[in-house]
């Protein structure tokens, strides 16, 4: 089956058949940023995206309608051709002045929706208790959350889907090391804090996990050297507010 994988966690690409599509395929910047667009504005309503709602995000200062009509036909044409399947098939359609994604077309593979859906089946799984199904799954999703959503493409960060993403992201994390620690132990979740603290050093959560791993390993030196580190971090980041966790100890105790 021919297919089309999209990938917005981390750097944005796509595939269609196992080949990266290039950037001058494209045809430009605008129809890759619409089609993440889209995906991140549509991705839980499925309602489409309205022709209004494009011309606002990305043509803000056209002289008139007809000008942002007209840039935007072009961008979306470049952007169906890269969506385009053989048989002229194409995933991105228009109907009733909206820009509709084929979301149930099995054709169509999108990366936030393998993580919400992993998430989601975590969720679940530890709802009813299901602890290794929780943390298989958990773990699955975070795995997936690489660097937070589009990467190279930071003009769509403002659109409030990267909050979503990291919300989600957070509480699996935090729900993995509780799951870790029973089930793995110490060494695990010392790995597992180290990670995720690569990735974001001010996650409080993976700071507290990380410390209390260490303390169980018997690493109290580097237990009080990495709580020293987060808390230098943070005070850098947000000032002198101390952070809303265990490790908010004052740096004069350490």
């Amino acid at each position: 089956m021919d297919r089309v994988r999209i990938s917005l966690m981390g750097e944005f690409a796509i595939e269609k058949d196992g080949r990266r599509v290039s950037r001058s395929e494209w045809r430009g910047r605008l129809p890759r940023l619409i089609v993440a667009y889209i995906i991140l504005k549509d991705h839980r309503r499925r309602r489409g995206v309205r022709t209004a709602d494009l011309n606002a995000a990305f043509w803000p200062d056209a002289p008139d309608e007809e000008a942002a009509r007209n840039r935007r036909n072009v961008a979306v044409h470049h952007a169906r051709s890269v969506l385009t399947l053989p048989g002229r098939r194409c995933l991105l359609t228009c109907r009733d002045d909206r820009y509709h994604l084929t979301w149930d077309d099995p054709a169509l593979v999108i990366d936030i929706e393998k993580f919400h859906a992993s998430a989601a089946r975590g969720d679940r799984a530890f709802g009813r208790d299901d602890r290794g199904q929780a943390l298989s799954e958990y773990r699955d999703a975070c795995a997936l959350f690489e660097s937070g959503v589009a990467g190279n493409l930071p003009e769509l960060r403002t659109h409030g889907e990267e909050a979503l993403l990291q919300s989600c992201y957070r509480r699996c994390t935090e729900r993995l090391l509780t799951l870790a620690w029973e089930q793995a132990g110490p060494t695990v979740v010392r790995d597992l804090a180290l990670a995720a603290l690569e990735r974001d050093p001010l996650d409080h959560i993976a700071a507290d996990w990380l410390d209390k791993s260490l303390t169980s390993l018997g690493d109290r030196f580097l237990a009080r050297r990495t709580k020293r580190q987060f808390l230098v971090a943070f005070r850098e980041a947000v000032g002198e507010s101390p952070p809303p966790v265990q490790m908010a100890e004052s740096l004069d105790d350490l």
